[in-house]
């Protein structure tokens, strides 16, 4: 019997320091999918602030971040489902004007395929 939802990843989304600036960037395109599970990976040599608006320092990724899971999923059913929601983009930026110098950071992206 094939599951009613299976996983899948949506294509990485990365960005190298050198288009980290003083201003919040674009990290690859809006989710395509309700994301699940993100896993955040950051080798840069220098800290930078993850937002969900472009606006807002959300999530401070310190340097050389070994990877960090945010699972919205964990511990629900159907009913009481959390997910990042389709068209979800993510932005990045420095931490008070110390751009890294070095490194990238990329996003992936779980989904449950139906």
């Amino acid at each position: 019997m094939v599951p009613k939802n299976q996983a899948a990843l949506e294509p990485v989304r990365t960005l190298d320091a050198a288009a980290v600036i003083g201003t919040y960037v674009s990290l690859g395109t809006g989710l395509a999918q309700r994301g699940q599970i993100i896993v955040i990976v950051s080798t840069f040599d220098g800290d930078v602030w993850l937002s969900l608006d472009g606006v807002t320092d959300h999530i401070l990724i310190p340097q050389g971040l070994l990877p960090l899971t945010l699972d919205v999923s964990a511990n629900k059913n159907e009913s009481n489902h959390l997910s990042f929601g389709i068209g979800t983009q993510f932005y990045v930026k420095d931490v008070a004007g110390a751009a890294p110098t070095a490194g990238n950071i990329a996003i992936s992206v779980l989904y449950a395929k139906r």
